[in-house]
């Protein structure tokens, strides 16, 4: 899961590019992709699933998965009609309830009754972005920060976001008896930005850095004017798989299947 982090951070980003990288790996993971962030949910216009006041593919919101809970246990579900799936890599995502849309409550029995019965048999690998507040009472958030094996805070080098990667880290061991060792701080770098400060910075096990590349996201971007952001993203993610891959080594966890 990644989770906490101020506004800036980069959590939905660093959430993306790792799914991305793990399914566009050679022999790709089948990996899902989970928006549970209530507060600012922005995956799916990340990937060109919603626009900003038009919503391209409601069947993907968790909230109508729900609805075809019964449907789910009478055999192989199609993934394709219930889940955003890309159609080059094994990726598909999971959304949270478009914002202002009246929905079903969504209770953790019923998350359980869905990963029990879709999501377990089907993939191998879960990336959530968990929002600023993964120990929210009721939200989805917590359900998945409960069944998640490693946490990684997004961070910038300022006081501010040491201050609340503290907070994040008080509430994962009291909600949920995570100890630092199964957290990480994941710190993304903009050019002239020094590390330095945070190996004064108690409380994590370790620091991975990762140098999204701004001067590549620019240069993407002033080449693909044109192109729609989801796109954009799209191909900096996948020209950055190696660094995602390196940074999953630097959390100790090894890459998947590697």
């Amino acid at each position: 899961m990644v989770a906490g982090g101020r506004g800036g951070s980069g959590r939905s980003t660093l959430a993306l590019d790792i799914a991305w990288a793990i399914s566009s790996q050679h022999g790709g993971h089948q990996t899902l992709l989970v928006d549970a962030d209530e507060f600012s949910p922005s995956l799916d216009l990340r990937l060109g699933a919603a626009e900003e006041d038009l919503d391209r593919l409601p069947s993907a919101r968790v909230d109508q998965v729900l609805l075809r809970l019964p449907d789910l246990t009478t055999g192989n579900p199609r993934l394709e009609g219930i889940l955003w799936t890309d159609p080059q890599h094994s990726l598909r995502a999971l959304f949270s309830t478009w914002p202002g849309r009246e929905a079903p409550a969504v209770g953790s029995e019923h998350l359980d009754y869905l990963l029990q019965y879709l999501i377990q048999p089907a993939f191998e690998v879960v990336v959530v972005d968990g929002g600023p507040r993964p120990g929210a009472n009721g939200s989805q958030a917590r359900f998945w920060a409960s069944r998640s094996n490693l946490f990684l805070l997004p961070l910038r080098p300022s006081p501010a976001h040491a201050r609340s990667a503290c907070q994040v880290l008080q509430v994962l061991e009291k909600e949920f008896g995570v100890g630092p060792d199964r957290c990480r701080g994941v710190v993304a770098l903009a050019p002239g930005e020094s590390i330095r400060r945070w190996h004064r910075q108690p409380a994590l096990e370790g620091l991975a850095l990762w140098p999204r590349p701004w001067a590549q996201r620019s240069a993407a971007l002033a080449e693909a004017r044109h192109l729609p952001l989801a796109q954009v993203d799209r191909k900096v993610a996948t020209a950055t798989a190696n660094l995602a891959a390196d940074l999953w080594a630097a959390t100790g966890e090894g890459w998947p299947g590697g």
